[in-house]
């Protein structure tokens, strides 16, 4: 506050018990009979004021998440589809000995899903082991959450098996001829 009465901006922080509204109300009289022409904004509790704090903190943490996760999907996506696309040789190969459509198909997503699952457990025993750091950091959310957990995986898994899928159904598609010209 300035030496003229006039308010620049200030918070006052008042140690309670439980807050009520008479309590509240003799708050407010008190800060008119301390200066008549200082405004009051809001009173409430601090509980009140640190929860939604927390809520916006907590907002801009899920933001970062999804924006990391959609990232991720979009990495796995590309890196399994070109190791699948790497391979059209291979599926060429099979499929001029004899090898079925479905059989290629089971063999490719089959190898890109062992190694996404050894990333996802690898990910999981490693989250497990920084969970008690991020107990520090992120509030009202347990840090061992086993759905998110569990979603996460689900989500990766997903985007591991079209990412495998698709480009493997292509080249189980093509001739052999024109998959063992295309190297």
């Amino acid at each position: 506050m300035t030496g003229d009465g006039d308010a620049e901006g200030a918070v006052i922080v008042v140690k309670i018990s439980a807050p009520s509204a008479a309590l509240m109300t003799q708050i407010r009289q008190a800060v008119r009979e301390a200066g008549p022409t200082v405004p009051i904004l809001d009173v409430r509790p601090l509980s009140e004021y640190s929860r939604d704090a927390l809520a916006l903190d907590s907002m801009h943490l899920s933001v970062f998440a999804v924006v990391a996760m959609v990232l991720a999907c979009i990495g796995l996506y590309g890196v399994l589809s070109y190791s699948v696309r790497e391979r059209v040789h291979e599926v060429g190969v099979r499929t001029a000995l004899g090898a079925a459509a479905d059989i290629v198909l089971r063999m490719v997503i089959g190898r890109g899903l062992r190694l996404v699952l050894i990333g996802v457990v690898l990910g999981l025993v490693g989250a497990f082991f920084l969970s008690t750091v991020m107990t520090g950091v992120v509030f009202g959310i347990s840090a061992t959450d086993p759905v998110t957990y569990l979603g996460i995986t689900a989500v990766f898994v997903a985007v591991a098996v079209a990412a495998c899928y698709v480009p493997a159904a292509r080249a189980a598609g093509v001739q052999p001829v024109v998959a063992l010209r295309s190297e």
